[in-house]
């Protein structure tokens, strides 16, 4: 609907600013010549040339030189006869054709050579690739290979342009002319002619669409609405003065008013502004439909009735709409588009629309009077009260659909939008690449002869393009013929252009989103109602089957039991199916391939793994590896190579527990946890239960910054002192800028430089969105070492990680400064309940809190290992959504602290996790079953809207997680419980035979002893398993 009524809006303006250039304000338009926009001096000194500006240098004693440029543009390739004879006939053209009127006697009119340049031989100073064929289109003629030409002469790279990087075709020409300075008005006089040529093979970019120059035409608006009111001001009474006046003044409170009714409700800008878009739209709209209807409405009327359109027509009904629908959504659960019908229900439409018709009659009633001026506006009034009420449940209702659907809402600045309708004219920067050479001929001329300094003035360089000719069969032309005019018109419009472009950004900006919504998980909000279960579990299943990563297929490949020779096998090496297994060991075992390689000979992941697995087991010491129970088929080796592992053998089967639902901050998750060992999943499910009671665990991020630590070193200590102040202070902007350059996501939050004698380290953090960031840090620190290498050339990188991150090792550097996502959690479990699903008291936890997890601790010397058990928890969770579980060295670090509140009764429990390093996209997330883990608790992929929500919502379910399984733990030693339970269920064999497949006697001589008789006996009362 939005770009449905962008696009119409464009057609009325369109229509609407061909009726304005012919009226009062837009009269007497004229193109200004075009000014220099670089500035390059040169001195006999270093004969080269560098920008400066004309302020800053004398340039009393100095020659001057104009530099014009031409860029001929063509679909075809340029470095053709063809291509190069219509080049030539067009500098022809411009060069002998053109005549510029003088005032001089005698000489009435002159050509470009009259002014141009000129070399020590009087020769006029002209840079074209026509140069090579002397200009002389019978040399050319002559030429055979003309590429061959070209590519004789290096600086032919200064003429021929490549407007696509992926190909060598060019598609562009520079013609280069050099002008006298003293004949600067008539250089101009002869870029204005060149560009007025619109007949020949090219056509000046400028021609298209009769651009002006936006400054010159709001100059000329302004100047004839000031001289406008000065006539009205001379003719009209000191009353009407005074409520036109009045007028303006009411309209600006009115706006002001609306931006101040839309603050209050939340919105900033973007409602307001949507509302005034709507207005002008409506307005548009409305002056079109008077046009055609003939109501005469001159511009001087539409001036002075504005204010009273504004305040006639009111913004009363969108607020209305907008307050209602904004308070229905933050009062409600339903859906944006229940909550748009509900709004729009509320707020009485057929009661909107019956005021609106009413209104309409009153002003056509008003029309009716026959009184000139008020016949006039009153009629635009009801014509643009229609408008305005179709809108306002089209496009404004959009709009603020689009509003509660996205936080933070692109608003409609819609004085930024309309100013990037002004055309821009051709050429309006310069590339200092392309002028360089130019400069440089220019240098080694003038100097040859003179020892004064030159200043070259580079004016914005001017485009022509081929016209395009299309053959088209008259039988399929005449249907269409009308369709290409609307086209050719319409798409070449600086305002239909652009209104295109953002009609197409918006729609993909839209499909991009909501194929990223559609691939979150939605969080169901139990109800307290009976909810339709059935209709739960067949949508669930339609969602897990939509979610199903497809496996390859698999080709069949040759089997059997004889194995041919080697150089046979080798001769079918390009079609791997028709050899069998054996024969591609064979061949491997021979020499002539690499194990590493056989996915990508093979092309059949699964099969590559079984043969490797083969070759392994026949190399190793046991030869037990090929027959052995690792599980090899049906799993995605897709995925894992060149990502997750090498040299797959297989893959390890981790029992997958889950724990839960636990009231995480208002939402009931299912915490998944890949562990062996047993009463782990239990003892933090009989925590969630306590929580849970207790109303719910609470979390923060406290800071999100994945940090780096490279080393440096200097030669002394009084370099290595100066980098490090450097970075803290005017160079900390210089590096953060480098950084920051190198990904979309990552970003600088603090710099931490050390010492350690000559050594330098220093320590980033910053954010990396979803992703744990890593490797994105990795490159942003290579980037930023380098911008520094380029102030102390003496640096020398010893290494990107200098273990002052720290990663994967345990540092005080992490547990103070943290490092990943610091999260705290805290939850308050009631004291009946610490009795009854703990089975034990709230003074018996606080004090074996305080004597294991604080003063033992303390006693080890630990470094953030103040708690009982919280890298269990973590590494469970991490296992399972597919972490990098080495991180777990520093990531479970935490401090855990209970305290009896409410008069002692009720036990308050926090823990303070300060370097959670996870990550929902890259490294082992990519992987299926990771992925549907991440599906599970909702945080699979990046966020988006928010960049790191994913991967901060997920570091809170961690810290929570482990919070339960502390509280569970602390619980079972403080109850003496602790050892019976895992004697019951950690250490239980009974089923095992009965679940596996048989294995060899030594195996079952190595594995875990037989149960002893106080196992087979009944769970422990109060253990984690039976709270």
């Amino acid at each position: 609907m939005i770009v449905f009524v962008f696009m119409i809006a464009s057609f009325s303006y369109f229509y609407l600013f061909n009726l304005a250039k012919t009226s009062e304000f837009f009269g007497s338009m004229t193109t200004l010549p075009s000014s220099p926009v670089y500035y390059a001096f040169a001195d006999s000194d270093t004969h080269a040339f560098t920008q400066f500006h004309p302020s800053s240098t004398n340039t009393q004693h100095t020659d001057k030189v104009i530099i014009k440029q031409i860029i001929v543009s063509n679909s075809k390739d340029m470095q053709t006869q063809e291509a190069l004879l219509s080049i030539l006939k067009f500098q022809d053209y411009i060069e002998n054709s053109i005549l510029i009127p003088t005032t001089t006697s005698g000489h009435p009119y002159l050509r470009q050579r009259d002014i141009c340049y000129r070399y020590k031989n009087d020769s006029c100073f002209i840079k074209t690739p026509l140069n090579y064929w002397n200009n002389d289109q019978k040399r050319l003629m002559e030429d055979k290979d003309v590429k061959l030409t070209v590519t004789r002469h290096p600086e032919s790279a200064f003429y021929f342009l490549t407007t696509n990087s992926t190909t060598t075709l060019s598609d562009r020409v520079i013609l280069s002319y050099a002008f006298n300075a003293s004949f600067q008005p008539l250089a101009d006089i002869w870029e204005q002619r060149v560009l007025s040529w619109s007949s020949g093979d090219y056509i000046s970019a400028s021609s298209q669409g009769n651009n002006n120059d936006a400054i010159l035409r709001l100059t000329i608006f302004i100047q004839n609405v000031a001289k406008h009111v000065n006539e009205l001001y001379r003719k009209s009474s000191v009353i009407d003065i005074a409520v036109v006046s009045g007028g303006y003044v009411l309209m600006v409170i009115t706006l002001v008013s609306l931006f101040v009714n839309m603050r209050a409700m939340g919105s900033r800008y973007s409602l307001a502004s949507a509302v005034i878009l709507n207005g002008i739209i409506a307005l548009m709209l409305g002056l079109l439909t008077a046009h055609t209807l003939n109501i005469g409405i001159s511009t001087s009327m539409l001036v002075e009735a504005l204010p009273f359109l504004v305040i006639a027509i009111g913004f009363e009904r969108p607020y209305k709409l907008t307050k209602t629908v904004i308070l229905g959504n933050s009062n409600t659960k339903l859906l944006v588009s229940d909550t748009i019908d509900v709004g729009i229900k509320a707020t009485q439409v057929t009661m909107i629309a019956r005021d609106c018709f009413i209104e309409i009659i009153v002003f056509c009633l008003g029309a009716k009077t026959g009184i000139s001026g008020l016949r006039e506006f009153c009629l635009l009034s009801a014509i643009l009260l229609a408008y305005d009420f179709v809108l306002l449940f089209t496009l404004y209702t959009a709009v603020l659909t689009l509003k509660l659907e996205i936080i933070g809402f692109l608003g409609m600045h819609i004085f930024k939008v309309c100013s990037t309708f002004q055309q821009q004219q051709p050429g309006q920067s310069v590339d200092i690449n392309l002028i360089s050479f130019v400069l440089l001929q220019i240098s080694e001329t003038h100097f040859l002869d003179s020892t004064k300094p030159i200043i070259a003035e580079i004016f914005p360089s001017q485009s022509f393009h081929a016209v395009q000719s299309y053959r088209v069969l008259d039988i399929l032309m005449k249907p269409f013929e009308a369709l290409f005019d609307i086209y050719a018109v319409y798409s070449q419009h600086p305002v239909i252009s652009k209104w295109l472009t953002i009609a197409l950004c918006v729609s993909v900006f839209l499909n991009t989103y909501l194929f990223n919504v559609a691939k979150q998980p939605k969080t169901i909000i139990v109800q307290q109602q009976q909810p339709a279960e059935p209709e739960k579990r067949q949508r669930a299943k339609s969602i897990v089957v939509q979610k199903q990563h497809p496996k390859p297929q698999r080709k069949p490949h040759h089997r059997s039991d004889v194995v041919r020779p080697i150089e046979e096998c080798l001769s079918l090496m390009a079609t791997p199916e028709a050899l069998s297994d054996e024969e591609i060991i064979s061949i491997v075992q021979a020499g002539k391939m690499a194990s590493y390689a056989l996915e990508k000979v093979l092309g059949d992941f699964e099969r590559a793994v079984s043969i490797r697995r083969a070759l392994i087991s026949r190399d190793s010491y046991t030869q037990s590896l090929e027959s052995s129970l690792l599980p090899v088929k049906n799993y995605h080796y897709d995925k894992v190579m060149g990502a997750c592992c090498e040299n797959v053998i297989g893959y390890m089967p981790i029992p997958v527990g889950v724990a839960g639902p636990m009231n995480i901050d208002g939402e009931r998750i299912h915490i998944p946890m890949a562990t062996t060992e047993g009463c782990l999943v239990a003892s933090t499910a009989r925590g969630c239960k306590a929580i849970n009671a207790g109303g719910g665990a609470t979390t923060i991020c406290t800071a999100d910054g994945m940090t780096r630590g490279p080393c440096i070193e200097f030669p002394n200590i009084t370099r290595a002192a100066d980098c490090k102040r450097w970075i803290e202070q005017e160079g900390e902007q210089v590096v953060t800028e480098a950084f920051n350059s190198t990904s979309r996501f990552a970003r600088v939050r603090k710099l931490k430089v050390a010492l350690a004698g000559r050594l330098v380290y220093i320590r980033f953090s910053t954010t990396t969105g979803d992703a744990m960031g890593m490797n994105m840090i990795s490159k942003g620190c290579e980037k930023a070492l380098s911008k520094i290498s380029e102030r102390y050339p003496d640096m020398q990188i010893i290494s990107l990680s200098g273990n002052y991150c720290t990663d994967k090792k345990p540092a005080a550097i992490n547990w103070i400064e943290g490092r990943g996502k610091s999260i705290v959690s805290e939850a308050v479990i009631p004291g009946p309940v610490v009795e009854k699903v703990l089975k034990t008291t709230v003074a018996a936890l606080v004090e074996l809190n305080i004597s294991k997890n604080l003063v033992g601790s303390a006693m080890a010397g630990s470094v953030g290992g103040f708690n009982a058990h919280a890298a269990n928890i973590l590494t469970a969770i991490y296992l399972a959504t597919g972490q990098d579980p080495a991180q777990n060295v520093e990531s479970s670090m935490c401090i855990t602290l209970m305290k009896a509140v409410n008069g002692e009764r009720d036990l308050h429990i926090s823990c303070t996790m300060p370097c959670i390093e996870v990550g929902t996209i890259g490294g082992g997330t990519i992987l299926p079953p990771q992925q549907a883990m991440l599906d599970f608790i909702g945080v699979r992929g990046p966020h988006p809207t928010e960049p790191g929500t994913n991967a901060r919502r997920l570091a809170r379910v961690i810290c929570a997680a482990v919070m339960a399984g502390e509280l569970s733990l602390c619980a079972a030693l403080a109850a003496g419980h602790l050892v019976k339970a895992h004697m019951a269920h950690n250490r239980n064999t009974q089923n095992v035979s009965s679940a596996a497949p048989p294995v060899p006697t030594v195996v079952a001589d190595a594995s875990t002893p037989p149960a002893t008789p106080i196992e087979k006996e009944g769970p422990i009362p109060g253990s984690c398993i039976k709270s």
